[in-house]
């Protein structure tokens, strides 16, 4: 109806920060803030009994002023919608663990416990998109290619899930770019997610990186180059963006921006053998 939403509950969590996550409430105008939070990228996710949750991310600066984050909820199931009944401290914990493991690349450890948030609470869109790409990765990683399509398969539903909890979140439609490229092996379809996850959260690193890589395949380094400097931009502590650029620019010729780039990956991530 476009009225404001008083005491929405409104979650903001990073894996990479410390703390990890926060929570806050909205007035009466339904507005919030939160003190306290560093730099990067962070999903909110905002929840109020009669109403499905939206999510939306934002790439949090601590020396500039961050634009708000808006949420339209929408009328949701009979029951109070996700999160009503539902121990969100609990809920996050497993979300939070879950991304943990993911980023350590413990896949199968990150799905479990994705599952566990699925299991606290069956509408919560944005388990089912990262449990999707978790899928993605362990199918297109470490399995056979008969296993790896039974994997595919269930990345597909989680993706299709929650975008149908969710219409509106790009994690559904980042995830769901992810099984066009890998499972599909269908690129522009792969572009026209990314795409779409970038009009929902203009800027997001992951979407931005993963367009690069889509155009870069399709000889369209020009693009590829500009979407991974976008996604630097928003996460300029991941060596792998850089490493990606570097790639773009030696394929364009532009060896001397080659070399700064690498060599910005390899001050980021030392140890790399791939980098030397």
């Amino acid at each position: 109806s476009g009225k404001p939403v008083a005491g929405a509950t409104v979650l903001a969590q990073n894996p990479n920060a410390s703390p990890n996550q926060f929570t806050t409430k909205t007035d009466k105008n339904g507005d919030f803030s939160l003190m306290g939070m560093s730099n990067g990228v962070w999903t909110f996710t905002a929840s109020a009994p009669g109403f499905a949750p939206s999510s939306g991310t934002l790439n949090v600066s601590t020396l500039n002023s961050n634009p708000p984050v808006d949420f339209t909820l929408k009328p949701g199931e009979a029951g109070g919608g996700s999160f009503a009944g539902v121990n969100t401290k609990e809920l996050q914990g497993d979300l939070t663990a879950a991304d943990a493991l993911f980023n350590q690349k413990q896949y199968q450890q990150a799905i479990d416990d994705y599952s566990d948030a699925i299991r606290r609470d069956p509408r919560y869109a944005l388990a089912y998109a990262r449990r999707s790409v978790a899928r993605v990765y362990l199918a297109a990683s470490f399995l056979g290619s008969e296993r790896a399509t039974q994997v595919f398969s269930a990345a597909r539903a989680d993706a299709q899930t929650a975008l149908a909890i969710d219409p509106g979140l790009a994690e559904g439609h980042l995830a769901l770019g992810w099984i066009r490229e890998y499972a599909d092996i269908d690129m522009h379809g792969a572009e026209t997610e990314y795409r779409r996850a970038l009009q929902l959260s203009p800027g997001d690193p992951v979407a931005s990186r993963r367009m690069g890589g889509i155009l870069a395949n399709q000889g369209r380094l020009d693009e590829a180059v500009r979407y991974t400097q976008i996604a630097i931009s928003h996460d300029p502590l991941d060596s792998g963006n850089f490493f990606n650029l570097a790639l773009y620019q030696t394929a364009l010729r532009h060896f001397g921006d080659a070399r700064a780039t690498l060599s910005r990956a390899i001050e980021l991530q030392p140890d790399s053998q791939v980098f030397h």
